[in-house]
């Protein structure tokens, strides 16, 4: 008898997912997509006297672009934009003087962020199956032991899924700190024992 050939296990992931599988990933086909934080920062130089205008620019930048000022005085400003308008906004920025010192950092979160989230769906499933026991406890011992490792388990939860928020914020929200810089000004030195004779 013929033997039929052997069905493919069906693809369960998500139609549209992109990602850069994990290096140290399990070999199940899994990937992981890339969550990396960018923060800049930027000297401009300008005219002492255009610091006001410069900042109020500055922010009319971020803001046309969906960000938000995080912080701001009279000779710098941070402001958040939406990370996929990242580089249109240092670009823009730039225009708005001299550029001089610059620096852009990535931090790379995607392992930490992956391995919250097996950690959470781990403790969530615990959870889960300890308030099935509660269910069933027939004392008040083991009510009040159930209830307290539900309690710890709670705790964990939140704080791993404040994490995983405040890391998804970050990415999502890229940050740029600038910092003006007083354009020197041109000064006429006119000596007073030989002063510059009138024109003819």
């Amino acid at each position: 008898a013929s033997r039929r050939p052997a069905k493919r296990a069906p693809d369960t992931r998500p139609a549209g997912v992109k990602g850069k599988a994990e290096p140290n990933a399990k070999s199940s086909g899994e990937t992981v997509q890339q969550m990396l934080i960018f923060t800049a920062q930027m000297q401009l130089v300008v005219p002492q006297k255009k610091f006001p205008v410069t900042i109020d620019a500055l922010v009319d930048i971020a803001v046309a672009m969906g960000g938000h000022v995080a912080r701001q005085d009279n000779v710098s400003v941070t402001v958040r934009v939406p990370s996929g308008r990242f580089r249109d906004a240092m670009r823009e920025m730039g225009k708005m003087g001299q550029v001089g010192q610059k620096s852009i950092q990535a931090q790379d979160v995607t392992e930490e962020f992956h391995d919250l989230g097996v950690r959470l769906k781990s403790l969530r499933a615990t959870r889960d199956r300890l308030q099935e026991f509660l269910k069933r406890a027939n004392t008040i011992a083991d009510v009040l032991r159930i209830e307290t490792e539900l309690s710890r388990l709670a705790s964990q939860i939140d704080r791993i899924e404040g994490r995983m928020r405040y890391l998804a914020a970050r990415a999502a929200y890229s940050t740029i700190t600038v910092r003006l810089a007083a354009k020197p000004t041109r000064k006429i030195v006119v000596d007073p024992i030989n002063p510059p004779k009138p024109p003819a």
